[in-house]
């Protein structure tokens, strides 16, 4: 694949947790040339975007959700 999305929910706490693990595994493929691309949607971008973009440098696209 050349871009992996990840359509993400940042208000429940359990969503947020299952949003990052699955960014991380996406890094490690990534990582072995499995993707080209990582692209993060949604309201987890809008709320902590931000500390994410910092934490997870590997992710290419970060969009909110009114985006």
């Amino acid at each position: 694949a050349d871009t992996a999305i990840v359509n993400t929910c940042g208000i429940i706490q359990a969503a947020v947790e299952e949003n990052v693990n699955a960014i991380l595994d996406l890094e490690l493929l990534k990582e072995r040339g499995l993707i080209e691309r990582i692209a993060v949607v949604g309201c987890l971008v809008n709320r902590y975007g931000e500390e994410l973009k910092k934490e997870l440098p590997s992710v290419d696209l970060w969009a909110r959700a009114e985006e």
